[in-house]
């Protein structure tokens, strides 16, 4: 009888720190996670010949539903987080270190279950109210009475951003002649888009909150020292000031943000308009792979579609900007990403 031969033993698969398949059928980058929990289970076609208006795979919430009236203030952020739960979920999951603040835990929960209903599309459809009702009822505190719909009017700073305030923490240094001067945001706010990109490459950003402002008590001009980023904050939100739907260039925004190691993404822009005689509706743009996607889940039914790089009509106001934290160490060439 022939001896067995004994099975060789594997190594185990190391994590993947630069993963790019960038000259496959399939644009996939998969940074600093194991490829068992990126998108490789999700082949994403290669988007650079995408035509305008074709729809991406993945679609975002849609607005009618059985639970919820005018929740579109909500909808483009919980879209977001599908799109990431679905691509990237590491990315988000990786920087949720606020372990007892309750907005955290429930998007930890949400990108749990999108991964784990991903491979049936009626299990992924109905995820979509459920994000809803997790949301709406564990963060916001709205009772939910059987054969009743919950009205959600309201804007996304009042439903979204005021409950992730610890997770947007944004620390400025200034100085005057009085000495060292400390002020902590939650937000960056500008007029244009272009603001940002001259953000590293001036002394004094414009965006600053005391930019050409003096101080109250020696008179002199405030001198910019830095800004620094918590390793809490995982989401920057660019608020557009005082703008009236034209000057405000949101396709001008940089993709990518960096803070000392840390480095954030482009997610989406949100945008408002007029529908009808008074009621305002909010949809979205989203950056997925280098490309645009428009956002709105009651005339497109959720469907992400793709549009061109100046965006979406005139008629379109923006509101702001989210980005999200995707590393915290220097990444080279970082304008080359495609995620």
């Amino acid at each position: 009888m022939a001896p067995t031969k004994k099975s060789k033993t594997l190594p185990p698969t190391p994590e993947v720190s630069w993963h790019t398949s960038r000259n496959s059928p399939i644009s996939d980058q998969s940074l600093m996670s194991q490829m068992s929990t990126t998108n490789s289970h999700l082949a994403t076609p290669r988007m650079e010949n995408m035509p305008r208006g074709t729809a991406l795979p993945i679609s975002g919430l849609k607005w009618h539903n059985d639970d919820f009236d005018d929740s579109c203030n909500i909808d483009s952020f919980l879209s977001f987080i599908k799109i990431i739960s679905l691509k990237h979920p590491t990315f988000l999951l990786a920087n949720l270190k606020l372990k007892h603040d309750k907005s955290e835990k429930v998007i930890q929960d949400i990108i749990l279950s999108y991964q784990s209903s991903k491979q049936d599309a009626m299990l992924l459809e109905l995820q979509d109210n459920l994000a809803r009702i997790s949301w709406a009822t564990t963060v916001l505190l709205k009772p939910m009475v059987p054969g009743e719909k919950v009205n959600l009017r309201g804007s996304e700073e009042e439903h979204v951003f005021n409950y992730l305030n610890a997770s947007s923490l944004i620390h400025w240094e200034y100085s005057c002649t009085c000495g060292p001067q400390y002020l902590t945001v939650n937000s960056l706010e500008v007029n244009t888009g272009t603001q940002l990109v001259e953000f590293h490459r001036t002394n004094d950003p414009t965006c600053g909150p005391y930019h050409h402002k003096r101080c109250m008590r020696c008179h002199q001009h405030f001198v910019f020292k830095k800004v620094t980023m918590p390793e809490a904050t995982w989401l920057i939100r660019v608020v557009f000031d005082k703008v009236k739907g034209t000057g405000a260039h949101p396709e001008k925004l940089p993709k990518f943000l960096s803070f000392d190691n840390f480095v954030f993404k482009l997610g989406y822009i949100s945008y408002y308009n007029v529908e009808g005689k008074s009621m305002l509706h909010q949809t979205s743009c989203h950056l997925v792979q280098d490309q645009w996607f428009h956002y709105d889940g009651v005339k497109y039914g959720g469907e992400l579609r793709k549009v061109t790089e100046n965006l979406i009509p005139a008629r379109h106001t923006p509101l702001q900007a989210v980005y999200y934290k995707i590393f915290e160490s220097p990444v080279p060439k970082i304008e080359n990403l495609k995620i």
